[in-house]
């Protein structure tokens, strides 16, 4: 089933800016290479944005008081089952790996991810839908 797009009025802001009496925070953090160094930076820093590809700037600049959290060395498919028709990867994965490991067994994703060669990623590519 289809849905219509969602009319939005005036700009979009994702994530508010700070007040000015705010800490401000670094502007990037360092690359974490596994899922506990992610969630150590999660539960230290209260406001960040997620990102890896940098395929989408303008989704993934932090505005000002929030640090980016760059995943991109969280890459690589843990598990497939082309039988089953699933897959495991970790955020920073370019989409572009994942849809050349399922077209060796003529399989797809079943949505059409933006800017896969510019080097989206696959948690960029999830976040936005």
């Amino acid at each position: 089933m289809c849905y219509p797009a969602k009319q939005h009025v005036g700009p979009i802001h994702w994530i508010e800016p700070l007040p000015a009496y705010a800490t401000p925070m670094p502007p990037l953090l360092s690359r974490p290479a596994t899922p506990a160094q992610v969630a150590e930076a999660v539960l230290q820093l209260p406001r960040l944005l997620p990102r890896a590809g940098g395929s989408k700037p303008a989704l993934s600049t932090p505005p000002t008081g929030v640090a980016a959290l760059d995943l991109s060395a969280l890459t690589g498919v843990l598990e497939y089952t082309p039988d089953e028709y699933t897959f495991t990867a970790l955020a920073g994965t370019p989409v572009a790996e994942v849809q050349a490991l399922l077209a060796r067994h003529n399989q797809y994703l079943p949505f059409d991810p933006p800017f896969g060669a510019r080097g989206a990623t696959l948690g960029g590519a999830l976040a936005r839908i």
